[in-house]
């Protein structure tokens, strides 16, 4: 069986060869068939050739005219074969025509496909970044909400914070008489919040003016020289007492103040610490007024509350 196999292959080689020897002398213009149909062809002219010859010189009685019959039905025979090559070629011609339509309006059609494919990419990108878009859109929307929590969380907290911490007022207002011509004022702080008041420290002043402060009226204590009180410690729910500093005023002045022509004008600034470590500040102003028979009355003309963040140390 080795043997065989071995003697098989220089066979098939040898036909390879003869094949490519044939591909290299094979006209690319001509239909293959017709190449190989040149021999058969010439064989049949050939063929033809010699029995006209041999009809004519039979059957032909006159010599000048024998040759001329064979000459012309040649031409004539030869004609008929041309123009049967022709036809040939012109049907190969047309197959191959067709062949090439058909491949081209496959080529068309895969295009198409491909235009199509293409298309629907495009129209699914555009979908996919549609719902890119609104996946953004809904996450700043969740962002915005998630801030505006954190917001009402902040203020909740503080509010908490407020609730839980001191809370210091001012009242109680009272003007002893005025001795030597020292004008005191003396009152109350209040804490009504829930926790006491820590390192509480007051500053308080007092003014004189042709007429009660006017609305929205603040007092700059970066710009006074009022001393600071002592620290104390105020209790939830309860109160001390404060004394201002004496104002030295003049006689002129009493008489004003007893004729209502000038005001009395108490302002305040109080600073102290609350349980959770917050400093708060809280402000006052307030002026007096005074009916017959000199009767002090007391009206606040601002209070402000603020508080400061806790030291993170």
């Amino acid at each position: 069986m080795q043997n065989n196999e071995k003697i098989s292959n220089p066979t098939k080689d040898d036909e390879a060869q003869e094949n490519s020897v044939n591909d290299l002398s094979y006209p690319q213009w001509m239909p293959r068939g017709l190449f190989r149909a040149i021999g058969p062809i010439s064989l049949v002219v050939l063929v033809v050739a010699v029995a006209v010859g041999f009809y004519a010189h039979e059957h032909v009685t006159k010599d000048s005219v024998r040759f001329q019959f064979w000459v012309g039905f040649m031409f004539s025979f030869l004609a008929f074969v041309v123009l049967l090559v022709q036809s040939v070629i012109y049907a190969q011609q047309a197959e191959f025509m067709k062949q090439q339509s058909k491949s081209m309006q496959e080529t068309v059609e895969r295009t198409d496909r491909m235009i199509e494919n293409m298309q629907g990419q495009l129209t699914s990108m555009v979908h996919q970044e549609e719902a890119m878009k609104g996946q953004l859109d809904a996450m700043k929307e969740q962002v915005r909400l998630a801030s505006k929590q954190t917001d009402l969380s902040s203020r909740q907290i503080d509010l908490l914070v407020l609730n839980e911490c001191a809370y210091v007022g001012v009242g109680d207002f009272q003007i002893p008489p005025i001795k030597d011509y020292n004008l005191i004022v003396t009152g109350k702080f209040f804490n009504g919040g829930r926790t006491p008041a820590w390192d509480f420290k007051r500053k308080v002043g007092i003014l004189l003016g042709d007429a009660p402060p006017p609305e929205g009226w603040t007092y700059n204590w970066d710009a006074q020289t009022v001393r600071e009180s002592d620290s104390i410690f105020i209790v939830a729910q309860d109160s001390v007492k404060f004394d201002s500093e004496p104002l030295k005023i003049t006689h002129e002045d009493f008489d004003k103040i007893n004729s209502g022509e000038t005001v009395i004008a108490l302002v305040g600034e109080c600073r102290y610490l609350d349980s959770l470590g917050g400093r708060q500040v809280y402000s006052f102003g307030v002026f007096f007024e005074f009916d017959p028979p000199r009767n002090p009355r007391a009206i606040i003309r601002y209070q402000h509350h603020r508080r400061e963040k806790a030291n993170p140390n």
